[in-house]
């Protein structure tokens, strides 16, 4: 019989104490125990035993498979993973490094390491975010102060009282809305969504007349946003946000009237947000306030359960070091750039995050330059901004000229072109949107504009081929090479690795060649044409491009 020592008897008890805090039911309970009862026996789990049965239990809820009435069986225990850090007493941080290491001990399943990866990215995408948030309010809102930002939890009745009230209230629409679309680790929608829902805020600010709370410089906006446009539309800040905050003014307007607008009228439509659902007014004022704060709160509380994520409120906390793992007593100081994104993905799952992760919860460094701390969100509108100065003025059409040098080919290859390129489309959308703990599937119109851009870029790219190829035999026939499906598809997937590239997507090749089912060869060989004969790409995607043929 084996003897239980006293400390491991004080393990047991805690263990129990946990489940019945959490309200766990008793398959999962005992499932857990013996998962880490074996680990043990195995292994040196060194430090706070508690910390490892906190990765054992997210663990347990996330394969547990509950039965329910009336509904196909549901996969995941419900279980809040912020109160069972909390619970434990352990870091998100920490939570990250020991349940890597817990995925090692039990041979955990890649779908279930996968969702720490993702979550970890999550992580460092929303830092990134919301350092940016606060001085955009800071800059909107005169007298703005996050102080008072705890206070609300401790109040019964909530009503608009402050700037801090508005940035409580914007950034959990931004939550809302965010997890509704499932773009939580894209940093360039994320971002570009958040101006977004800052410039409906702000617009909700004006109608309900309350051009006070404004700084001198948006007060005078201001006093062009009360009335409405041709379309009936709020005038919009959101070039002044991009101008002022490192956006892409045609993304967040795209993300404005294709995902925000549509999600919040829909909202109001079901009753679930009270408001004006043809210009998204009245969401602030003092009889709607207090119920769409609380139902946003609903609706996000009930993606963080069904996922399995981290609750993003935390930043509003004054608890967000503990909680995070910072140890920095000035989160002022938190972020810290690390490297560019890696082109492709061949590292470990630390290293593929190093472009955005902030620095000091996973090395405990500290910090340097306060100027590097907007350099992530800089990067990556600039590379977007890059590929939308090439796409100008061109759509998913080919051009005039690219037309006529078509037609002059013994057989006009337009059609074929135009019936190929739909095809790839749709596998590129159907690829695109595959679900997996890694990658959640993704909102149906962002895959449609990721498209869309590809199909531009593409068009963009063959005109600069055939131009390149005219100049040097200007009586050359295109007929075979526009018949060559393995350079159209090629090229199609090199614009789309182009695009993914410049959004920073997860999506690194070469996932591009496994979607297409696409041989290497061909696609290095369509790289190297061009490269030659497109010269307005970037110097990154150029560098990037060339790193791809070194793969």
């Amino acid at each position: 019989m084996l003897m239980i020592t006293e400390e491991e008897e004080q393990v047991y008890e805690r263990y129990q104490e946990l489940c019945s805090d959490l309200n766990l039911d008793t398959q999962t309970k005992d499932e857990t125990w013996k998962t880490y009862s074996g680990v043990k026996q195995m292994y040196t789990l060194e430090g706070e035993q508690s910390h490892w049965l906190c990765c054992a239990v997210y663990v347990a809820c996330r394969q547990a498979t509950i039965p329910s009435v009336g509904s196909p069986t549901m996969h995941g225990n419900y279980v809040n993973l912020t109160r069972l850090l909390r619970t434990c007493n352990l870091s998100l941080v920490d939570f990250f490094d020991k349940s890597r290491k817990w995925g090692d001990m039990t041979n955990l399943k890649q779908e279930y390491r996968n969702k720490i990866e993702r979550l970890e990215r999550n992580f460092a995408v929303t830092t990134v975010i919301f350092k940016k948030f606060e001085p955009i309010f800071a800059g909107i809102f005169k007298d703005f102060s996050r102080r008072d930002s705890d206070s609300k939890l401790n109040r019964k009745k909530l009503s608009l009282k402050s700037a801090a009230d508005l940035f409580e209230f914007c950034w959990t629409l931004f939550l809302c809305v965010k997890s509704s679309l499932r773009i939580s680790d894209d940093l360039v929608n994320s971002y570009h969504l958040l101006l977004a829902c800052v410039d409906l805020v702000f617009n909700n600010v004006v109608q309900a007349g309350n051009k006070s709370l404004f700084t001198q410089q948006f007060a005078d906006l201001a006093d062009g946003v009360g009335g409405f446009d041709s379309r009936g539309d709020p005038h919009c800040i959101i070039h002044a946000l991009c101008d002022l905050y490192d956006g892409v003014s045609v993304e967040a307007k795209t993300i404005k009237e294709f995902w925000l607008k549509p999600k919040i009228r829909s909202m109001i439509e079901q009753a679930i947000l009270k408001g004006e659902p043809e210009h998204l007014s009245g969401l602030i004022d003092e009889s709607s306030y207090e119920h769409n704060y609380r139902r946003m709160e609903k609706e996000y509380e009930e993606y963080v359960l069904t996922e399995g994520d981290f609750d993003e409120r935390m930043y509003l906390s004054s608890e967000r070091q503990a909680d995070f793992g910072m140890d920095s007593s000035n989160y002022e100081d938190y972020l810290k750039v690390l490297e560019k994104q890696p082109p492709i993905k061949t590292l470990t799952p630390v290293q593929e995050l190093r472009h955005l992760l902030p620095q000091t919860p996973l090395t405990a460094k500290k910090y340097s330059d306060k100027d590097d701390i907007a350099s992530p969100i800089s990067s990556a509108t600039q590379s977007v901004s890059r590929l939308q100065a090439i796409l100008c003025g061109r759509n998913t059409q080919p051009s005039e000229p690219l037309k006529e040098m078509l037609s002059s080919c013994n057989r006009n290859p337009l059609e074929g072109i135009d019936e190929r390129l739909k095809k790839l489309s749709v596998i590129f959308c159907e690829k695109y949107s595959t679900k997996s703990e890694l990658q959640p599937g993704f909102h149906v119109e962002f895959i449609r504009f990721r498209s869309q851009l590809g199909q531009t870029l593409y068009y963009r790219l063959l005109e600069s081929v055939l131009v390149l190829e005219k100049k040097r035999d200007n009586k050359l026939d295109f007929s075979d090479l526009m018949a060559d499906d393995n350079f159209h598809t090629s090229l199609f997937a090199l614009a789309l690795e182009i695009v993914l590239y410049s959004y920073k997507s997860q999506k690194r090749f070469p996932w591009v060649l496994d979607a297409f089912n696409l041989d290497a060869y061909h696609f290095y060989k369509v790289i190297e044409l061009v490269i030659r004969s497109e010269e307005n790409l970037s110097r990154d995607v150029v560098k990037h491009l060339s790193q791809v043929t070194d793969f």
